[in-house]
């Protein structure tokens, strides 16, 4: 196997993932933690959050982030990465993070640097949701080529 692609199919394919998901929680709790930070100006007032403003508050976002990190660790926490709750979950993560950052993109121009993280966890909460499909694919075809 090639010496590149073999670590990085490894990595893709045969982890858990868990700790993308505890990644995902830290910063979903983090959101929540600066969307409710005392401020005299608040953090929507900013150019930045200007679509995500136009959705729902600050306080809103705040909430969602907060429930988002919690059901994420309680998935970790409860091990039950493959159950229904967790699939449904893992498309609603994807959603919230895919939304999150192409509306802060498209609020602003050029696009924030500091953003650079955000668009990692879009791509690896995608990733969380698109994986399982992936596996059961390529499982479904390998079991048909069988003789």
């Amino acid at each position: 196997m090639n010496p590149i692609i073999g670590p990085f199919k490894r990595a893709l394919f045969d982890s858990d993932m868990v700790m993308t998901r505890v990644l995902l929680a830290c910063s979903e709790l983090v959101w929540f933690g600066l969307l409710i930070y005392p401020s005299d100006a608040a953090l929507f007032d900013r150019p930045t959050y200007k679509m995500m403003s136009h959705v729902m508050g600050q306080e809103a976002w705040a909430a969602l982030f907060l429930i988002t990190g919690v059901l994420q660790l309680t998935i970790v926490a409860q091990e039950d990465f493959h159950g229904q709750f967790a699939r449904y979950f893992a498309a609603w993560n994807a959603c919230l993070w895919v939304f999150v950052v192409g509306s802060c993109f498209l609020s602003i121009s050029p696009p924030p640097a500091a953003m650079s993280g955000e668009i990692i966890l879009a791509v690896v909460a995608f990733w969380v949701w698109l994986r399982p499909f992936i596996i059961r694919e390529g499982i479904l075809y390998a079991r048909s080529r069988r003789v």
